[in-house]
């Protein structure tokens, strides 16, 4: 009966990331109809972008505060309400007046709205990561994350399809006016369903009481004993940063280097996503039966001669061989990350791990924005296309150092529920 609730939950938390990631996405998607009907005199999509870009820097805000108080009053309150303020967020977005009613103001409210829609999913992710982890057992823990990963691709890759039928059914004039609306509402609706589902989410195993309420600050005992351990958790995923970046990255690479066409960079992007829903499982399920930091350090290795490689292939002008170097590098990014999350939610204490993985997840959120310009940056600089192998190299051998001196603490933290 406990495994049936357990498993209930972890679908619900599954499927509300999808639809939360989903919502979170779909502006970038619906930029050209966004920009004509709050910025009409641009000719580009830079102010979309602008708004999305500095919005973004709210998630990991978003994740520290909210861990400070799913660490002291626990998870399953806080994550009912980082998704409420995510639905409302949305539906405000959906019902914003077009700059023709409200001038500026129209622009600056889909601003704010967009920063609260961060703040909340920040938090969120840091908590339905953690209570993945904590609601499953050590036979199958890092393949419940791996799940939870993919659910958060599906979530983007259901926002591109809704995007492109939307834009094959709907003339332009009428997506400039209100059509954009509707991928907000539906997004929105469906979250509402999910809330009142996630009401029947069990709380984690861990128990939270009273005593926990008159502790210390969770980011004040993480300044003061957690710092080494932090920054050990950022060089665990300082590889899978860098991968997640690049591979997001790798559409416009391709674009910019040898014109690939728009069609087929927006291929290379779904090809990548859809494997990564698969992959994410897949690479969780072996780290479950073969040792997550075994996993960790043959990927992280492997990351060192194949990513060079993949750039290679990359770079052949040949769809054959791109596909085979996307390929490769979702697996890459697959296998670290589901074990790197893991891992790290593992190392820490239950009164702080909400707050340190949010804090690792802010860090980490923000090595991946630098990537794409980082790369750039360096191809420029050196005038090599192979520039950002070079990164990938050094990420990976930073990754494979920390493994290699780091030792794997779970064991001394209460971890929860490995009777399940």
């Amino acid at each position: 009966m406990v495994n049936r609730k357990l498993r209930k939950s972890l679908l619900v938390l599954c499927s509300s990331s999808t639809v939360a990631y989903y919502d979170f996405f779909i502006m970038v998607l619906l930029a050209p109809y966004l920009s004509k009907a709050f910025f009409p005199n641009s000719t580009s999509n830079t102010s979309i972008f602008t708004i999305y870009a500095a919005s973004t820097i709210f998630m990991p805000i978003g994740s520290i505060v909210w861990g400070h108080f799913a660490d002291k009053y626990g998870r399953k309150s806080c994550l009912i309400s980082s998704y409420s303020l995510i639905i409302l967020s949305t539906l405000l977005i959906a019902v914003i007046p077009g700059r023709q009613y409200l001038g500026q103001w129209g622009a600056l409210l889909l601003f704010v709205f967009r920063s609260l829609q961060g703040f909340a999913l920040g938090g969120d992710t840091a908590i339905s990561a953690t209570l993945v982890a904590e609601s499953s057992s050590d036979s199958n823990r890092t393949l419940n994350i791996g799940a939870w990963l993919g659910a958060t691709c599906l979530g983007t890759l259901l926002a591109t399809s809704t995007t492109w039928l939307l834009m094959k059914q709907a003339p332009y004039p009428i997506m400039i006016t209100w059509g954009w609306r509707i991928p907000f509402l539906l997004g929105g609706v469906a979250m509402i369903i999910l809330l009142m589902l996630r009401g029947f989410i069990a709380e984690s195993p861990i128990s939270f009481n009273n005593a926990n309420e008159t502790k210390s600050w969770p980011i004040l005992v993480i300044i003061q004993s957690y710092i080494p351990a932090i920054i050990t958790g950022v060089c665990l995923e300082l590889l899978s940063s860098y991968l997640i970046g690049f591979v997001t990255y790798v559409p416009t690479y391709l674009n910019n280097l040898h014109n690939l066409s728009t069609k087929s960079a927006n291929f290379s992007l779904l090809y990548g996503l859809l494997l990564l829903i698969f992959l994410y499982p897949l690479s969780g399920l072996l780290a479950d039966k073969y040792g997550k930091q075994k996993i960790l350090s043959i990927f992280a290795i492997s990351s060192i001669l194949l990513g060079p490689l993949s750039l290679v292939l990359l770079n052949s002008n040949n769809l054959t061989s791109i596909i085979t170097a996307i390929l490769t590098l979702k697996v890459l990014t697959s296998a670290t990350t589901s074990s790197a999350l893991c891992q790290n939610i593992e190392n820490f204490p239950p009164e702080i791990r909400v707050s340190a993985v949010g804090i690792i997840n802010s860090i980490c959120i923000g090595l991946i924005a630098l990537v794409p310009l980082s790369s750039h940056f360096l191809t420029e600089i050196l005038q090599d296309i192979y520039a950002p192998a070079y990164l990938l190299v050094i990420c990976a051998a930073i990754t494979c150092l920390t493994i290699l001196t780091s030792r794997d603490k779970s064991a001394e933290t209460q971890l929860l529920s490995s009777k399940n």
